[in-house]
């Protein structure tokens, strides 16, 4: 009979997702923070930001956290497997 031992796999797992989705409210918080400042031209126009870069920068953030969501998910159901298997 084979034992396999997961526990500190899934303690780093857990630590990594944390990070990542800390990382991504972060980045969409501070993008979104310049995306308002892009809309107003008269202050923040002469720093050049742009609009439409700042709303695909946000996208692209969301889309990461989402991604590390389905990630965490992933991982979660293939440990839980593992715990049922074994």
């Amino acid at each position: 009979m084979t034992i396999i031992t997961v526990q500190p796999s899934v303690v780093n797992w857990k630590c990594v997702w944390w990070l990542f989705d800390s990382v991504g409210q972060a980045l969409v918080y501070h993008l979104s923070d310049l995306k308002g400042m892009s809309r107003w031209r008269d202050k923040f126009g002469a720093v050049g930001l742009s609009e439409t870069a700042t709303q695909d920068a946000v996208h692209v953030a969301g889309s990461f956290m989402l991604k590390a969501r389905e990630l965490q998910q992933s991982v979660a159901y293939l440990m839980s497997y593992i715990v049922c298997c074994c």
